[in-house]
């Protein structure tokens, strides 16, 4: 009995974080540079956002410092980067049995700037479940794009990979 209060504890304290997933809302960055990798870099520019969409880049308004504040949903931020967020092409998520695993993946793309991810192969299918219920607001995550099951040859490196032995499988 003390044994299985104590693995429950650590269970418990190895779950991540339960996070909200903010609201699409709008608002607008104020004189930030936004860097376009590979194409341009824009100084003082003012981003638009509209129901969490960028909906225009405008060139920063001149504004004076003594003047009055930034109007509700408008945030100053010069000396600011705004970028792109990262696609990661080959990603993995971890199966079902990782308790708490696809939270804690999920805000780990996050906090490293991943916006997206091409997930590559689900060992248990549960990669569905996870890319559903982040679109769906249940917890915040990068959206993902799965690709299904582990699609293997005979014998499979993996016993829970599908396996296909003809041309038509």
């Amino acid at each position: 009995l003390a044994f299985a209060a104590a693995a429950a504890g650590v269970l418990a304290l190895l779950q991540p974080p339960r996070l909200p997933v903010p609201e699409r809302g709008s608002f607008t960055l104020r004189d930030v540079t936004v860097i376009n990798p590979g194409a341009e870099r824009l100084a003082h520019v003012d981003v638009e956002v509209e129901n969490g969409r960028i909906a225009a880049l405008k060139p920063a308004a001149r504004r004076d410092p003594a003047g009055p504040p930034d109007e509700p949903g408008a945030f100053s931020c010069p000396g600011c980067f705004a970028l792109p967020g990262l696609i990661d092409m080959h990603a993995h998520l971890p199966p079902r049995v990782a308790v708490g695993n696809e939270r804690l993946f999920s805000l780990l793309f996050l906090a490293n700037g991943v916006t997206m991810i091409r997930e590559i192969g689900s060992p248990d299918g549960s990669a569905y479940d996870v890319r559903d219920a982040i679109a769906s607001g249940e917890f915040p995550g990068p959206r993902v794009a799965s690709c299904g099951w582990v699609l293997d040859g005979d014998p499979p490196a993996r016993a829970n990979n599908r396996i296909l032995r003809t041309a038509d499988d």
